[in-house]
Order: structure tokens, then C-alpha cells, then sequence
């Protein structure tokens, strides 16, 4: 069975140092190693530009959910994934 995440979005301010530490990185790392497994996929979010981790517009969200599916079950083309 197929299995799709949404990629944690930043919610705080710019980060001012080159590296500071966050929850949300180990949640991202978490997110791309889980996509060695079979039948797996994440969209980004971090465009959606909102602090709300619930995503009041879940439009763009669910299309790009959706492209996932249509391509990895349906084998139905068309750009879903980010270049590799």
C-alpha cells in the first residue's frame, strides 16, 4: 500500500546563523529516508508560505498528493515529483 507524506513547512522567522538546529530538520531527515522504502512519496509544502502547520488553503496540498497517486497506482504520467 502506498504511503505519502507532506513535508513540514518552516513556520518561524528566517533563520540569521548558517546553521541553527531545529525540530523540524530531524522531522525533514526523518521524511527522506523514509523514502528508500517501496511505495513512498512526500510533497513539498515550504512554498505554501503560511505559520499555520494545518495549511488553511489544503488545495495545492491535496493536488500534489493526488498527482502522487495518479502516477505511482494509476500509472497515470505527469510531473509530480521534484527532479531527482
Amino acid at each position: 500500500m502506498p504511503f505519502y507524506s507532506v513535508e513540514m513547512h518552516n513556520r518561524k522567522e528566517r533563520q540569521r546563523a548558517p546553521v541553527e538546529p531545529s525540530p523540524l530538520c530531524l522531522i525533514r531527515a526523518a521524511q527522506t529516508a523514509a523514502l528508500s522504502l517501496p511505495k513512498t512519496g512526500v510533497v513539498a509544502a515550504i512554498d505554501v508560505g503560511v505559520e499555520d502547520a494545518h495549511f488553511p488553503n489544503k488545495k495545492p496540498i491535496g493536488e500534489r498528493l493526488a498527482g502522487l497517486a495518479f502516477a505511482d497506482v494509476y500509472d497515470r504520467p505527469g510531473l509530480v515529483r521534484s527532479p531527482e
